[in-house]
């Protein structure tokens, strides 16, 4: 089976068990093949999760992929939280992130850069609203756009 479709089945299967604990599935990644597969879930809560929030989670995920053999090859299962330096990826990633500073690498220069730090003041299902921490410039990056974005920590 396609890594791709795998890891929409894997979402598609695990998101509502989640929901149903309390959790956000951040995000469903599987890296490397065959004996060295690991399947890597990333969960999120209000408040932010534990270890035994991670544990609990694996175990539920550990039991519901066995049952329903979605993975045939032999796969490590790692569960995780996002962190302080989350990686940004849906839209919704970016309005929770409203008021927080984060790193952006775009693909389009932004100035006569392609890396930006900014405070994420608004965002939609198309783009974010950012000002520059730099300049204090106001900038709407589409998403597509966006190679990669990441909080950052403000000290």
């Amino acid at each position: 089976m396609e890594t791709d479709s795998q890891i929409e089945k894997l979402r598609s299967l695990l998101e509502p068990v989640a929901r149903a604990e309390g959790y956000e599935l951040v995000d469903v990644d599987i890296v490397g093949r065959a004996k060295s597969m690991i399947v890597r879930l990333t969960i999120d809560k209000e408040g932010g999760v534990n270890v035994e929030d991670c544990a609990d989670f694996s175990r539920q995920a550990g039991l519901l992929l066995d049952a329903e053999d979605v993975i045939e090859e032999s796969y490590t299962l790692e569960v995780s939280s996002p962190g302080l330096t989350r990686r940004l990826k849906k839209p919704s990633d970016y309005a929770r992130a409203k008021g927080k500073l984060a790193l952006f690498k775009i693909r389009k220069q932004v100035g006569k850069k392609n890396k930006i730090l900014a405070t994420i003041e608004d965002a939609d299902e198309n783009s974010a609203t950012v000002v520059l921490k730099d300049t204090g410039e106001r900038v709407v990056i589409e998403y597509k756009d966006i190679a990669k974005a990441n909080l950052e920590i403000e000290f």
